[in-house]
């Protein structure tokens, strides 16, 4: 007789929180067809919203999550990721040494992902002049005013008031915290929202109700993608520069899987080809080699020396200052 068949085994899912298109769907597919690991994705709007979904499930049924600079060490002193062991993502032996010394805790914890800044995205079609200074931005000209759009994030939003100003994004001076929410409430009545633009078919920028925004490089260079008039400039005074990571939750029952699809995207060829589709300066220094030239003499992911020199990462900030920034960015947003 012929032996009965069992059911096949449910293939595993790994379920990663992270930003909007910020995996080429085409590399997924593949991860899938090879392995037969289904990744679904969730997306987080901001950092805030993020922290709040893992604060509020405790991470339960997340198995990889991205992760911001700032973040990282706070989750890895609180129990949150899981301990990388030697050897179960060999393609880490990619990422430029760089990042895994400006922060120990990847090291052990996580795989830095991508890098970029925070600058402005204008249109030039919509807007006389081009709106290149964070002055311009601060303090806008008459056909700027209802067609902005801000980051609610308060380290971005306060940061980068602070830049204006020629402040550090990381000072703690109650003095110049004061100047740069004055200058926020000066610029108030010209917003038309404080919600990051989305890189979808409903983003502000793309339907022109917003000619300038606040934004991250990779998303408006993938937005660029979609209308070429979009145009990403980090301002010569300097912006702020962050760095993305991907961590495994320590939670997570799919441990194994997550590490394949870490060390997957590690793959030099396919970093190379995500580090296309996000727009983004990629951590994976082999598949820096694999990049077209014009990739890298894009000034909107490799910003000249001179105003990355202007630029800095965040820092921890004591918690009462920390207060300062959360708080002066509630009152901004805060609608009348």
């Amino acid at each position: 007789t012929t032996p009965q068949r069992g059911f096949a085994t449910p293939p595993q899912k790994l379920v990663v929180l992270t930003w909007e298109e910020y995996f080429d769907p085409e590399i997924v597919a593949d991860f899938t067809h090879t392995t037969g690991i289904v990744v679904k994705q969730v997306y987080f709007e901001d950092d805030a919203a993020r922290d709040k979904l893992l604060a509020d499930t405790n991470g339960r049924g997340i198995d990889i999550v991205c992760i911001n600079e700032v973040a990282l060490a706070t989750y890895v002193d609180a129990g949150r990721f899981a301990r990388i062991a030697p050897g179960k993502i060999p393609n880490r032996k990619y990422i430029a040494a760089r990042w895994l010394a400006a922060y120990p805790a990847a090291q052990d914890y996580a795989v830095p992902y991508f890098w970029g800044s925070l600058g402005i995205a204008y249109r030039r079609d919509l807007v006389k002049e081009p709106v290149t200074s964070w002055r311009q931005f601060f303090e806008p000209v008459a056909e700027l005013r209802g067609k902005l759009a801000g980051i609610e994030n308060p380290r971005d939003l306060v940061g980068m008031a602070l830049k204006a100003l020629g402040y550090s994004v990381n000072t703690t001076d109650s003095a110049q915290l004061s100047a740069a929410e004055a200058l926020l409430m000066a610029q108030k009545p010209a917003m038309h929202s404080y919600h990051i633009t989305v890189v979808t078919a409903d983003s502000l920028l793309l339907s022109g109700a917003v000619v300038a925004a606040l934004l991250y490089s990779s998303d408006a260079l993938q937005l660029q993608q979609k209308q070429p008039d979009i145009v990403y400039v980090l301002p010569p005074e300097g912006g702020s520069l962050w760095l993305d990571l991907l961590a495994i939750m320590a939670q997570t029952k799919h441990q194994a899987a997550a590490e394949a699809f870490l060390d997957y995207l590690n793959r030099p060829e396919i970093a190379a080809r995500n580090a296309l589709f996000v727009q983004s300066a990629t951590a994976n220094e082999a598949a820096e080699a694999r990049l077209p030239e014009a990739f890298h003499e894009n000034p909107a992911i490799y910003p000249s020396p001179e105003v990355l020199q202007k630029s800095e990462f965040y820092r921890d900030l004591p918690p009462r200052t920390l207060k300062s920034y959360n708080e002066i960015a509630a009152r901004v947003v805060r609608k009348n």
